[in-house]
């Protein structure tokens, strides 16, 4: 998926001049923190709630936006380097460009992000998720597979978090079926620390918890 074909189509941005007040309903409308700012098309800045929200009544001016380094997507981009730049820079939106020119194209919004990542069929197929807890140097994602692929089960994504004190990471796995409890312990055998495991319901149960607090985050 590229970031073309996320761009939400009703995002409305914005450009020098316009009434903050207009701009400060518009973020409350779409649940944004930013909005775009253009000028005959081409993306210019952005500008965040928190830069205007003393300004009532005023006129947005070219000194309230913030800088685009890092904080717009091209539109060949992957979807992976659109979740980078969202994390990096802590945005509820990010713009879509042009490759040339940086002729705006339309945004993609964090809650449209989550709602396409979470209907990826890694997510939503059934199966059942295993943590594993190891040391970097000791992480062959090869090896795990074999291992798994051996209880005749297959790995449908993972997500890798690394603790950079210790030199420790945790491997998350999600895998295509519900029966792992052979899974684990070909897993152990072979030396793996499972640090935790979920069926499918459990699962779901915790997805649907995050998500929804995620929603109601966005709603604030």
């Amino acid at each position: 998926m590229l970031a073309k074909d996320l761009i939400v189509k009703n995002i409305i941005p914005v450009k020098i001049g316009d009434k903050i007040d207009s701009i400060l309903a518009e973020m409350s409308m779409f649940m944004v923190r930013q909005l775009p700012v253009i000028q005959d098309n081409v993306l210019i800045g952005l500008v965040s709630e928190d830069s205007i929200q003393d300004r009532k009544g005023k006129l947005l001016e070219e000194e309230n936006m913030l800088g685009l380094a890092g904080k717009y997507v091209e539109e060949g981009d992957h979807v992976f380097e659109v979740l980078k730049h969202v994390a990096d820079h802590n945005l509820t939106l990010i713009p879509v460009v042009s490759q040339e020119n940086l002729i705006y194209l339309g945004s993609i919004t964090q809650e449209s992000l989550m709602q396409y990542i979470a209907g990826t069929d890694s997510i939503i197929e059934p199966g059942s998720i295993v943590v594993l807890e190891m040391r970097r140097q000791d992480y062959s994602l090869a090896d795990i597979s074999r291992c798994i692929e051996n209880e005749n089960a297959q790995i449908l994504s993972t997500l890798i978090t690394n603790n950079q004190q210790d030199e420790m990471m945790e491997v998350v796995l999600k895998i295509n079926t519900q029966k792992i409890s052979a899974i684990i312990s070909a897993l152990e055998r072979h030396g793996y620390l499972i640090k935790a495991s979920f069926n499918e319901t459990n699962y779901d149960d915790n997805l649907k918890e995050h998500y929804d607090g995620l929603m109601s985050y966005l709603s604030v």
